[in-house]
């Protein structure tokens, strides 16, 4: 259960550190062209 956890925790990390780069992606492309 404890391995399971840690997996899922890892996963959810994982998750969020993408959600981070693709805003900053986004925030990369609206600032951009100015």
């Amino acid at each position: 259960m404890l391995q399971r956890h840690g997996s899922s925790w890892l996963a959810t990390a994982r998750r969020a550190l993408e959600g981070d780069e693709h805003a900053v992606e986004l925030r990369k492309k609206e600032v951009g062209p100015k």
